[in-house]
């Protein structure tokens, strides 16, 4: 397609979208003839290569006319921050072809009212479905933006049921033959789904979308990486030091643990090079803290900011001269994302990578390695069943009767889930469900078991839980004396505290509150620990194999043995639970060796003529499903389900059959490990980090 054909189809929106930046970029090019014929589109091109306007301008030349007020395209994303920042970035442009654009999420609605671009997130879209439905008969298309974040999650998951309800919803709401024919004769749903990280591309359009067309420009963005190991803040911020001087103005520096981001801020507030512009961004900070940052960094020509996985998707920052990667990302879609938030207006990403180990140093270069080769060490897929204790209530809720039967819940499922999950199986979940007083099975004189909501859920509904798939934000308020603003959450109450790199001190507190005032040299904040990352075994397997370590294998060293599974975080911990229920240790004895927060080996007496049979991997996930599901991302409702089902999960994303066929071949040959950098001292140092 040529550029003056590109322009003739977009007669409305072209001027307002693409303009002026100049030329269409390719992957607009690649999508625009698919999303105007309505196909289901999956989108994936490298970040910054205009993925939102690829897909914003077909559709709003396809679906939305100027003045109108009905919602017509509804754009969902991973969180409320990009939510409000894709909303700053289309309401002025949109604004130009007479099209309005909305938010609606728990902080903004808008005045109850969506627009005919409305943003949300997979709750807000579940609060719609439920609590208004019928203000979504008028949709015609909707997006999911970022998507990579959210799949194989339970939020993922989640909305894979919400994008089959709205595609059949406004077919079964009604049994009123004349209604069926006006909504039957409604354009089908379009689906568009955008990511910039995709390991799987069919996989992902199967799981989301039907019949999908798959744009992928194949274009790639270089990445250009140094490996140092300056792991402390002083050597970090003398080597920021050298670069601000070699031309690097803005730097962004990716930490994994908040309290990272805290002490690195502290070190560099009020000091070269970066002196009063150096910001903190992490998810125990406020809103308006984190909204604070943005905007500074957005609009400042020179400064740090140190930030968590919250600055990975693509709030706008503006021009990025320097990425740093204080620490090994938790896989290859990560390093990728954090990568590409700089170096947008060069052909490739600069990227410093801090590690504090030889090992972790190693990694890095293996992850660097695999992106380059294509390569993505991804896990496997698996549907998280809590999510239908949360989805039965908003069915329910749904419907005029607000009540759901096994029938009426099968057919709002997506077909691949409808296939394993038959009427009767629904019915016993319902029924378990009932258990917990989040349903209640209804009597009546029909043939079908009927079921509405339990106490348990009248409570979550009622405050306006009962739409989530994720956990309680946790943490103490911490609230400034002077605004009264909240400014953070800790896990623990200290004298002096830091919050964005800035001190507090505290006044007075309570259990459920402390107020602060400012302070100018900070003490320590205290954050509840994230979970380490969940490691599939293909990652594990090639981080070992790119240090030279061959796998499995055992290594004697110091009176034990380490033994290089290659499974993973989960396949790791069940195979720990497996040789202790088989006897070959003592219960508690095991521990999960890892190195840079990734589970690779176990440690312990190992006695090869009493290496247990797989049985042992069925028993111990019999025994200990629980405790292996706490280290899982299961969402809120997992222990909801019946403990059969509850083992199933937890199972698959253990992957119980290769843990069964690495005990069936017996116990790994012993092994010298090799030297990196001529010492095994400092290979297995890195496992405590």
């Amino acid at each position: 397609m040529t550029v003056e054909e590109f322009k003739s189809a977009l007669p409305r929106t072209y001027g307002a979208l693409i303009a002026h930046h100049g030329q269409p970029t390719g992957v607009q090019l690649a999508a625009l003839t698919p999303i105007l014929s309505g196909k289901d589109v999956l989108i994936c091109a490298p970040t910054a290569s205009g993925k939102t306007v690829a897909y914003v301008a077909p559709l709003v030349e396809r679906w939305c006319t100027s003045g109108d007020s009905a919602p017509r395209i509804i754009i969902v994303s991973p969180t409320r921050a990009l939510v409000n920042d894709l909303c700053r970035r289309l309401k002025e442009r949109l604004a130009q072809t007479g099209v309005s654009v909305g938010r609606w999420t728990g902080d903004h609605h808008d005045g109850g009212r969506m627009h005919p671009v409305t943003i949300t997130t997979p709750e807000g879209l579940d609060s719609r479905l439920s609590r208004a439905p019928t203000q979504l008969d008028s949709v015609r298309a909707v997006v999911l933006d970022e998507l990579h974040v959210l799949d194989n999650t339970a939020r993922g998951d989640q909305l894979r049921v919400l994008v089959e309800r709205l595609r059949t919803e406004r077919c079964v709401r009604s049994k009123d033959a004349r209604i069926h024919d006006h909504i039957n004769a409604r354009p089908p749903l379009q689906v568009i789904a955008a990511s910039a990280t995709v390991p799987d591309l069919q996989g992902l359009a199967h799981r989301y979308l039907v019949l999908a067309k798959i744009v992928s420009t194949g274009q790639r963005r270089s990445i250009c990486g140094k490996i140092l190991t300056a792991k402390e803040p002083e050597a970090l911020r003398k080597v920021l030091f050298e670069q601000v001087q070699a031309g690097f103005r803005k730097v962004l520096v990716f930490c994994n643990r908040r309290k990272d981001v805290e002490s690195l801020a502290q070190h560099f507030n009020k000091r070269a090079p970066f002196a009063h512009s150096v910001l903190a961004h992490h998810g125990s900070l406020a809103k308006n803290a984190r909204l604070s940052a943005e905007q500074r960094f957005l609009s400042s020509p020179v400064g740090v900011c140190f930030a968590t996985s919250t600055m990975e998707l693509g709030i706008d920052i503006g021009d990025v001269d320097l990425v740093v990667l204080y620490g090994l990302p938790p896989n290859i879609p990560a390093l990728l994302q954090r990568a590409g938030r700089g170096g947008r207006r060069a052909k490739g990403n600069q990227i410093l990578a801090i590690a504090e180990t030889t090992f972790e140093a190693h990694a890095f270069r293996t992850l660097l390695k695999a992106q380059t080769e294509g390569q993505w060490f991804a896990g496997p897929s698996v549907f998280r069943s809590s999510v239908l204790a949360q989805q039965a209530v908003s069915i329910l809720q749904a419907r005029p009767s607000r009540t759901v039967t096994p029938k009426s819940f099968r057919r709002r499922l997506p077909a691949d889930l409808a296939a394993v999950w038959p009427e009767d199986r629904l019915g016993d979940l319902l029924q378990t469900l009932c258990l917990t007083q989040w349903l209640r099975e209804l009597e009546g004189n029909n043939l079908e078991r009927t079921f509405g909501m339990g106490a348990e859920a009248e409570a979550c509904w009622h405050r306006g839980q009962a739409h989530a798939n994720i956990g309680e934000k946790g943490g103490i308020p911490v609230f400034d004396s002077m605004t009264g603003d909240e400014v953070g959450r800790v896990s623990k109450i200290a004298k002096h505290m830091a919050l964005g790199g800035k001190g507090r001190q505290a006044l007075h507190a309570s259990d459920n509150r402390v107020v602060t005032t400012a302070l100018r040299n900070p003490g320590k904040s205290q954050f509840d620990a994230s979970k380490a990352f969940s490691v599939p075994s293909a990652l594990a397997t090639g981080l070992l194999k790119g240090v030279g370590v061959p796998v499995p294998c055992r290594v004697h060293h110091l009176g034990e043995d380490l033994l290089f599974h290659g499974l993973g975080t989960a396949g790791g911990q069940l195979l720990a639970a497996a040789l202790t229920y088989g006897g070959l240790f003592q219960r508690g004895c095991t521990k999960l060796r890892k190195a840079g927060r990734m589970s690779l080996a176990i440690e312990g007496q190992l006695e090869p003529q009493r290496w247990p049979d797989p049985s042992c991997v069925k028993a111990a996930l019999q025994v200990e499903f629980e405790c292996l599901g706490r280290s899982l991302e299961l969402g809120s409702h997992h222990t909801r389900l019946a403990p059969d089902e509850q083992r199933e999960v937890v199972a698959q994303l253990c992957e119980q059959s290769a843990v069964e066929a690495f005990i069936a071949k017996g116990c790994p040959p012993l092994k010298e490990l090799p030297a990196i950098d001529g010492t095994i001292d400092l290979w297995i140092q890195a496992a405590h980090w």
